[in-house]
């Protein structure tokens, strides 16, 4: 077992370095906001790494597939890891669309993609797919 997780995560490493396939996580949620709480409808948590080393040059981007109702959104950014909350890059999302939010890494350094789910409203539903990495 031990032989296998070290080939696949091998194979995953080399195809990522290639370029040939350059994600590194994906995460798909719905959940669903009341005044005081929320409600996990269903989803797949984070998989792969929100942690990486990114060198000057390289573009860190997250791709993302999110519908909400009411006033909520979704904040996606990249970061340094040291660095506490949002970065000031960070994009807010809201309403039904597809894409993909890009960040240029201009310092060789660790980053952190991060995702957040905004409540600003009374009632609201949010329902996302996102997939990260760099090229």
């Amino acid at each position: 077992m031990a032989y296998a997780a070290t080939a696949v995560l091998s194979a995953w490493i080399f195809v990522y370095i290639s370029g040939l396939f350059p994600y590194l996580g994906f995460e798909q949620r719905s959940e669903q906001y009341f005044p005081g709480g929320k409600t996990s409808l269903n989803g797949i948590p984070a998989f792969g790494t929100k942690t990486m080393l990114l060198f000057a040059g390289q573009t860190a981007f997250i791709d993302y597939d999110i519908e909400t109702s009411g006033q909520g959104g979704i904040y996606l950014d990249v970061k340094p890891f040291y660095h506490l909350g949002f970065s000031g890059n960070e994009q807010k999302l809201n309403g039904s669309q597809n894409g993909r939010v890009e960040f240029p890494i201009e310092q060789t350094g660790i980053y952190q993609f991060r995702s957040a789910t905004g409540y600003f409203g009374t009632d609201h539903r949010i329902s996302y797919k996102l997939s990260w990495g760099a090229n």
